[in-house]
């Protein structure tokens, strides 16, 4: 034991690390930093993981369809193992640790649990805090001016999913002035917010877009979004995984400035019918 920890004070000494779960969004934007940086090249021997990009998610298929004749577009990830690069003169070691896969959430889903290990020669883990820094700043840039994309994650949390190029309001095809109207409605609730914190009001608005299916009720979010520069929360509430506490949860922990679709809440009161039939309510 002694010996053991012996060793550790030592290599405390010559290395020094950070390590990042896949839980929390530094972990993609690493991930994405080491490939657009040319730290992982595509076509070097480094270990990456390769996938088609495709849709499948309702906000993809909005405005998508599937072209089998066209090659489709292929994106790279870190995958496991050792990767060497220099950043600013100094040598660094990622390590991506592939671990155990685990049923998670209330759909038993399974999924790798994966680690990002970040060292350097030396005590000051400085320069690892700064090509952190870095990698942040570059993702949150390259997703200026797009829209992002959040779902349900684990433990009634938001998970980051996508950002996709802004929908024009142009688009969206509405009876003359109810764009200009909502959007000049939410620029007022913007500047609202002293009042509703001096009423004890949660500062929120709601807006309920009805009309048949194709109609353009998400694609009017979608623009509304893309003009105000609001991230999208898309909120299933007839799944499995929702009950009045997590949506209390997800409520209260949605990131900053972001609208949180809830799609065909209609479906929430099917159940409802059928226990007020039942009791004879």
């Amino acid at each position: 034991a002694m010996f053991y920890s012996l060793m550790q004070e030592i290599k405390s000494r010559l290395y020094s690390s950070i390590h990042i779960k896949s839980d929390d969004d530094t972990f993609l934007w690493v991930s994405k930093y080491l490939i657009d940086m040319g730290y992982i090249s595509k076509g070097s021997s480094q270990n990456l993981r390769a996938r088609i990009k495709r849709g499948g998610k309702w906000w993809e298929n909005v405005d998508m369809t599937r072209d089998d004749r066209k090659i489709p577009d292929i994106e790279y990830s870190t995958g496991g193992g050792v990767h060497k690069f220099t950043y600013k003169g100094r040598k660094i070691w990622v390590s991506h640790v592939m671990g155990k896969t685990l049923l998670t959430g209330w759909e038993k889903k399974p999924e790798v649990q994966e680690d990002l290990h970040i060292s350097c020669c030396g005590y000051d883990t400085e320069i690892l805090k700064d090509f952190i820094n870095t990698a942040i700043k570059h993702c949150v840039l390259k997703d200026s001016g797009r829209t992002g994309i959040y779902e349900q994650g684990w433990c009634d949390t938001w998970s980051k999913v996508q950002s996709k190029k802004c929908r024009s309001m142009d688009s969206v095809i509405l009876d003359d002035g109810i764009a200009k109207d909502i959007i000049k409605d939410i620029e007022k609730f913007e500047a609202s917010e002293d009042w509703y914190k001096s009423k004890g009001i949660p500062w929120r608005r709601g807006y309920l877009l009805h009309g048949p299916p194709g109609t353009g009720k998400t694609s009017l979010t979608q623009a509304i979004a893309g003009a105000l520069g609001y991230s999208i929360c898309y909120l299933n509430l007839s799944g499995d995984r929702l009950n009045d506490d997590s949506l209390n949860r997800l409520m209260n922990n949605s990131p900053g400035k972001s609208i949180i679709l809830l799609e065909d809440i209609d479906g929430i009161f099917e159940s409802r019918e059928k226990v007020d039939k039942n009791s004879g309510t």
